[in-house]
C-alpha cells in the first residue's frame, strides 16, 4: 500500500501517538506512513523543544510573522504612527526582511478603509446634542469636519473640492440619515456652513465661536501695541535729531517732524488704550460665561460696539472688520448666555431663590478662589442662603461646565488630524474614512478629563467599554503565549 500525504490534523495525531507510545513501527502502520516520515516529525518536535528551552534570557517572546500579521502592521503604522506609504514599505523591508510593493501597501490600506467605512456608517448620532463644525485644508482642498462636543467623537470627516452650502448641505443630510439632530452647533462663521444649517437644519441654534473672535481681538490688540511702541520709538528718534540740529533751518525741519511724530504717538496711545479697555470688557464681562446677567450683557455689548464704531472712524484698519463681525453676529455670540439663563431659571426653581441670585453666584466664580474678592462675596452668600449655598454653587458650576461657547474641541481634533495631512502626503479622498476611524477608536493616552483618559471617543460617545479597534478592522490581536 502506498504511503499517503498527511493532513495537518493527522500530523498532530501522529505526534501525539509518538508521545504516548515509543513504538515507531506501530505508529507508522496505524497512520499508513513510512517510519522515515515518523522519525522526521519526531525530529521537528525535538528541535522545537530544544529551541524553546534554549531561548536566550533577553528574548521576551517569539512572533509568528504571517502575511495577515504584516497587513495589520501596515494599517497600524498608518493610523497610529501616521506613516507615509513609502515609509511603511521601508519599515517592512528592514524590520522583517520582506519586500512589499507600494501597490501592495495601498491595497492593504484600501481593504482597511472599506472595513473602517462599514464601522463608521454603523454609528447613530441620536444622542448628539451639542456639535461643532469646521473646515481645514489639505493640498488646497477643504476637509469638512463635524464632532460631538460632549465626547469629541468625529461625526463626519470628508474631503471635498468646495466648501459652499451645497457641499455642507449634502453632508448634513447624510448625518441626518444617521439621526443627527443637535440642539446647538458651534462654528467659526463660515458662510457655507451658516447657509447650509439655515436651509437643512433651521431649528438648530447656531452659535458663533468665541475662540475666533477673541483670537482676532488679541491679534489686533498686539498690532496696535506694536504700532504704539513704534510711534514712541519714532518720537524719541526725532527728538534726538532735533537736539543734534545745528542750523536754524535744520531745527525748524526737525521740530516739524517731532510734532508730527508726537501727534502720531498720542493717536496710537489713545487708540490702543481704548481698544484694550473695550475688548477686555467684551471678553471678560460679555463673552465669558462666569459674568453678569443677560440683560446687563446686552447693554454692555451695545455700548462696547458703539465705542468701537467711533474708534474705527479714527483708525479703521482691522478695527472696522471686528466691528462688522460683532454687529452681524451679536445674536449668535450671545445665544450661549440665553441657554445658560434658561438653565439658571430651572436652578432658581429647584433651590427656591431668584434668578438674579443665581447670576450673582455665577459672576463670583470668575474670581480666584484664594482671592479677597471671592471671600468677601462668600460671606454675603452664606448670610443669604446659609448652608444651602454650597449645593447651589456646585449646581451653578456644573451647569456652566456643560454649556459650550467655543469650538476649541474641534480645534483639538484638527491638531490630531494635522499629522495625517502633511502637505507632501497625497492619498485618495476615501482614505479619510480610515483616518476618521482612527480618531474615534484609538484610546486617548492623556486628557484633562479623567473620565476620558485611556478611553476612545467611540467608547465615550456610545458608552460601550472595551471596543477593540484591531478586531473591528478584521485583524486578530497578537497574544503572548503564557
Amino acid at each position: 500500500m502506498q504511503p499517503k500525504r498527511l493532513t495537518q490534523n493527522e500530523k498532530k495525531q501522529l505526534l501525539t501517538d509518538c508521545i504516548k507510545s515509543g513504538c515507531v513501527t506501530d505508529i507508522a502502520n496505524r497512520h499508513n506512513v513510512t517510519r522515515k516520515t515518523v522519525y522526521s516529525h519526531i525530529n521537528k518536535v525535538s528541535e522545537a523543544i530544544d529551541q524553546s528551552l534554549s531561548k536566550p534570557d533577553d528574548v521576551l517572546f517569539y512572533i509568528p510573522v504571517t502575511w495577515e500579521y504584516i497587513a495589520m502592521i501596515v494599517v497600524l503604522l498608518f493610523i497610529i504612527c501616521k506613516s507615509s506609504v513609502r515609509n511603511i514599505v521601508y519599515f517592512i523591508k528592514y524590520a522583517f526582511g520582506t519586500d512589499v510593493s507600494v501597490g501592495k501597501v495601498c491595497s492593504i490600506l484600501d481593504e482597511g478603509t472599506t472595513k473602517a467605512k462599514e464601522v463608521n456608517d454603523s454609528y447613530r448620532f441620536n444622542n448628539c446634542k451639542n456639535s461643532a463644525t469646521d473646515e481645514l485644508f489639505h493640498q488646497g482642498n477643504p476637509v469638512l469636519a463635524a464632532i460631538d462636543l460632549d465626547s469629541q467623537f468625529c461625526l463626519e470627516l470628508q474631503h471635498e473640492y468646495t466648501r459652499d452650502h451645497n457641499a455642507w448641505g449634502y453632508h448634513l443630510l447624510n448625518m441626518m440619515d444617521k439621526g443627527y439632530n443637535p440642539d446647538n452647533n458651534v462654528m467659526d462663521g463660515g458662510s457655507g456652513m451658516d447657509k447650509a444649517f439655515a436651509e437643512v437644519l433651521p431649528h438648530v441654534k447656531v452659535r458663533y465661536d468665541h475662540f475666533h473672535v477673541t483670537q482676532n481681538i488679541k491679534e489686533t490688540s498686539r498690532f496696535l501695541k506694536n504700532k504704539h511702541e513704534s510711534s514712541v520709538t519714532n518720537c524719541v528718534r526725532e527728538s534726538t535729531k532735533l537736539n543734534k540740529a545745528k542750523t536754524k533751518q535744520q531745527q525748524q525741519k526737525q521740530s516739524y517732524h517731532l510734532k508730527k511724530a508726537a501727534k502720531e504717538m498720542e493717536n496710537y496711545d489713545y487708540v490702543y488704550n481704548q481698544f484694550s479697555t473695550l475688548t477686555n470688557w467684551l471678553q471678560y464681562d460679555v463673552l465669558q460665561l462666569q459674568s453678569i446677567a443677560p440683560e446687563d450683557r446686552n447693554s454692555t455689548f451695545d455700548f462696547i460696539l458703539y465705542e468701537l464704531e467711533e474708534l474705527a472712524k479714527r483708525h479703521p484698519h482691522r478695527i472696522h472688520s471686528i466691528v462688522t463681525t460683532l454687529k452681524n453676529n451679536k445674536a449668535k455670540l450671545l445665544d450661549v448666555v440665553n441657554e445658560l439663563n434658561t438653565e439658571f431659571e430651572n436652578l432658581a426653581i429647584k433651590h427656591d431663590i431668584s434668578v438674579s441670585d443665581i447670576w450673582d453666584i455665577c459672576n463670583n466664580a470668575r474670581y480666584n478662589l484664594d482671592g479677597n474678592q471671592y471671600d468677601l462675596n462668600l460671606i454675603k452668600f452664606y448670610d443669604e442662603h446659609g448652608d444651602c449655598f454650597d449645593h447651589i454653587e456646585d449646581d451653578v458650576l456644573s451647569t456652566i461646565a456643560k454649556v459650550h461657547r467655543s469650538s476649541s474641541l474641534i480645534e483639538t481634533l484638527n491638531s490630531r488630524l494635522r499629522p495625517y495631512l502633511d502637505p507632501r502626503k497625497g492619498f485618495k479622498k476615501e482614505r479619510f474614512e480610515l483616518i476618521q476611524f482612527a480618531l474615534n477608536h484609538i484610546p486617548l493616552m492623556r486628557s484633562a478629563n479623567e473620565k476620558m483618559k485611556g478611553k476612545s471617543t467611540a467608547e465615550i460617545f456610545t458608552q460601550v467599554d472595551h471596543i477593540d479597534f484591531i478586531s473591528l478592522l478584521g485583524f486578530q490581536r497578537f497574544k503572548r503565549v503564557a
